[in-house]
């Protein structure tokens, strides 16, 4: 993120439109892949701004 601010200069917007998905229905989904895809996609919300606001 320094490296896009020094070059682009600061964010004014973030979208964060980040997610997984596993590809499987819910009920066949094994258990990890539950929690990583609940990990992945609520924690990511936020690591972005928090990467952006130090810039």
């Amino acid at each position: 993120m320094k490296v896009a601010a020094q070059e682009s200069g600061p964010v004014d917007i973030l979208i964060n439109n980040a997610g997984i998905v596993t590809g499987e229905y819910l009920l066949d989904a094994t258990d990890e892949a539950i929690e990583r895809t609940i990990q992945v996609n609520t924690l990511a919300l936020f690591g972005s701004p928090e990467l952006s606001w130090a810039t």
